[in-house]
Order: structure tokens, then sequence, then C-alpha cells
């Protein structure tokens, strides 16, 4: 089997693949008492089944078969033959490999056929594998506004700049705001490390605070408690533009509460700033940003520096028309939440491949959480 990226989702499927072998905890109880029921029924199974043989780590076969056929579900996998051997990973080469048994490449047909490169440096070389598993990401390619001065040294399209800026002291309380744009995880992350550091912070985002579909009114309130208070601090802290004219918010943002914090408990969350609603119209080059809202009225920021986190696509030019023909929208580009990779549910094998043996995983499939990553790995072991 053949893994495309580096990241969580390959390192998972490839921890399971290598033979290591979840089990029923005797302790643990299932939150489905009609899936818990089943998997009580044999306790000795693991969650994948091991069919004939004992999974050998790194070297030998195995052979793997879906614990479904215990539970009457569904079959969960099919039973293939793997051995070991590995490649170093790559963007478009494999993070890891385990090649057919002798002669069983003159038997397979031509599907799963990789090309790639490890290294840009190294020779191209092609790899033929049974499995082929999509595992890449969507955060290859950073999505962009599309305004005038985007391209300016101080706006950024990567969390980890941020990360760089702290680590090089260059975020404080007495720094011009922090502007960050998005309303998504990745958003919230940078609003959160700016805000640990007491830096001050515009939030620009387009939707409104009780828009359904904005991903902090989709989290439950215990599991993500951070998050929360991302979107308390988004409903509670919100800039209210003058009826009359714009305003032009200059220096550090603590010198705005008093006029433009509607709200009683403003004090909890100094320094931040929410504008929904609201959608950035240009940068100029003296690090001022011009904001406009739906109604037209437009406002001028002044920001040390901005961060522009409103997604990613990933890098599928591997794949014909970049993967598109596997998406719900064979038309559309492949994206985590609007057009992942239609799957199927139980084997997470690509409906849309040319031929079997292809299969994806992670934020390709819609699978936006590390924890989420289990189950997709689970069901191609």
């Amino acid at each position: 089997v053949c893994f495309l990226g580096n990241g969580p989702s390959g390192i998972c499927l490839s921890y399971l693949l290598s033979g290591y072998t979840a089990y029923l905890s005797p302790d643990a109880a299932h939150p489905n008492p009609l899936l818990q029921s089943k998997l009580e029924e044999q306790p000795h199974l693991s969650l994948l089944g091991a069919g004939p043989g004992v999974p050998v780590r790194g070297s030998g076969g195995t052979l793997v078969q879906s614990r479904g056929c215990a539970l009457r579900l569904p079959a969960a996998a099919q039973q293939r033959l793997w051995t070991g051997a590995h490649l170093p990973a790559g963007v478009a080469a494999p993070a890891r490999a385990r090649h057919p048994s002798p002669g069983a490449g003159q038997r397979a047909a031509r599907r799963g056929l990789a090309h790639g490169c490890s290294a840009p440096e190294a020779e191209p070389f092609s790899l033929l594998a049974h499995n082929v598993v999509l595992a890449t990401g969507t955060h290859d390619v950073p999505a962009r506004l599309g305004v005038e001065g985007e391209s300016l040294p101080f706006v950024h399209h990567s969390f980890w700049e941020l990360e760089a800026a702290i680590s090089r002291g260059e975020l404080s309380h007495t720094s011009d705001p922090v502007l960050v744009v998005g309303a998504g995880l990745t958003a919230a992350d940078a609003v959160l490390a700016s805000h640990h550091l007491n830096a001050p912070v515009y939030h620009v985002f387009r939707r409104s605070v009780a828009d359904p579909e904005l991903i902090f009114n989709q989290l439950p309130k215990l599991l993500y408690p951070e998050y929360h208070k991302i979107h308390q601090m988004m409903t509670q802290q919100q800039y209210q533009p003058s009826p009359d004219r714009a305003q032009n918010l200059q220096g550090r943002s603590s010198s705005l509460h008093p006029s433009a914090v509607n709200a009683s408990t403003s004090a909890s969350y100094s320094g931040y700033l929410s504008f929904p609603q609201c959608r950035v119209v240009k940068f100029r080059p003296d690090r001022k940003c011009v904001l406009q809202w739906d109604s037209g009225q437009q406002t001028v920021v002044q920001i040390s520096r901005a961060l522009v986190l409103i997604g990613a696509l990933p890098n599928l030019s591997f794949l014909r028309d970049n993967g598109r023909p596997l998406g719900l929208s064979p038309k559309e580009a492949i994206t985590c939440r609007r057009n992942p990779i239609d799957v199927d549910p139980y084997t997470n094998s690509v409906l849309a491949a040319e031929g079997p043996g292809m299969y994806a995983m992670g934020p390709l499939v819609g699978e936006n959480f590390v924890r989420f990553l289990k189950g997709g790995a689970s069901a191609i072991a």
C-alpha cells in the first residue's frame, strides 16, 4: 500500500498496518448501546478483527479481516497481504509503502501506478502498488482574498508565520493590532495565540455570529471550551461602526473599549474586537487596512500585520484535473468542507476512482479533526 502524505492521517493508518492492533478496553463503554453489546460478545477480537495469522510489525504478511463480520455490520476491510518496505516521505511521494509479494505486479492491473520524487534533486521514480491512500491533507495551497495589497510583506496566509513572529518577540501588548481574517478554527487559533500574549486583535469575518453554518455554532461547548471562548469574544465585543461616518481606528485597541465594545463583560477580553459581516477591501503599504460592511460603509484600521486564514486547498496536482472528478461535485475544486472526496463510508474507498484500490482519509474526506482520523484509518485497514 502506498501513502501519499506524511501528516497525521498517513501516520495513523501506517501505525495500524505496522501491527499495532486496537482492542476493546474492559473499562470502556461505547455511547451506542447496540455497538457496545456487539463488542462485548467477542472481546478477544481486535477492533479490526485479526484473520488467519498473527500481525507482524515491519515485515512478513498479515491477513486483515473486518470485525464487521463478527458484528454483522457492513465490512470495513477486505483481506489483503502486506509486506514491509519503506520509502522517504515527500509531497507527491509515498510516506509509507508496502510492496506486493514478488510476481504480484505481473498479475495486477495498471491501476495504482504512482509517479513521484522524494526530493527535488533526486531522480524521479515510478511505484506500482495494489492500493493507494490519499492522505495529503488540505492545507498546501492557502486561499486568498484577491484584494489589492494582499502581496505586501505584512500580509500572511499561514498560522506558522504568526508563530514565527511570536518566536521573534514581535508581538506584545504594545504592538499595533493583529488583523485576523476568517471564522474557521485556524483563525480561532490565531486569535488565541495573539490573545495569550495580550496583543490586540481585530477579527474580521463575513458571517454573522449567529449563523448556524459558523463552525463555532456546531461544536459542543463542553468538548471545545477554548473555541467556545472565541465565540463569546466574537459575540460580546463587536465593533459598531458609526452610523453617520466611517471611523479610523488607530493605535492600540485598548483605547477603543469605551466606545466600541457594546458588552458588559468587555474587561474579560481586553484588546479584542470583532468585525462580523465585514470584508477586507484592500491593504495599504502604510499598514492600514480598509474594511467594508455589507451596508457599504467603510472603516480604516491601523495594524501591525494581517493573517488571512480563510481556508486552503489540497495539492492534488499529481491527479487528473487536480482530483476534481473524485469530489462530491466533480466540477469544483476539492475542499474539506464544501467538496470533499466522495468515499464509501465503511471502507473509505474512493467511489469515483478509475479502478479499485484507491482510498482517501483525513481532511480530504471532510475529517477535519485529528480525533476523527482513527475511524478512517480503521475503515481502510
